[in-house]
């Protein structure tokens, strides 16, 4: 269990470093640049965005886009984005954090 605290505790602060979001009160952007930095710890991971994109699919496609070309920014992640149009979601559409080439720690 400390463990477990531990390791979100880390994330979240690095969620906010990384991020510059508030993700206390924006659900989407939290899991997605929580999703992200998990990517980055561990390379084959994917996450399922389903329950988010019944609300508001192209809300989420827009935070993915943006919350990528901050990465991008920030230099978590060292290869552009080259499609914005390539981020459609639907309610069967599994995301893979494949956009990019991550820096290496």
């Amino acid at each position: 269990m400390e463990k477990t605290q531990e390791t979100v505790s880390r994330r979240l602060d690095k969620i906010n470093e990384v991020s510059g979001l508030n993700y206390e009160s924006n659900v989407a952007n939290w899991i997605l640049i929580d999703f992200l930095i998990l990517d980055i710890e561990h390379k084959r991971t994917s996450l399922s965005f389903d329950d988010l994109t019944k609300e508001n699919p192209k809300a989420l496609a827009y935070q993915i886009k943006n919350a990528l070309k901050l990465l991008c920014k920030k230099q978590i992640l060292i290869k552009p984005i080259k499609d914005a149009n390539y981020y459609s979601l639907n309610n069967e559409y599994m995301i893979k954090i494949r956009f990019g080439i991550f820096k290496e720690n």
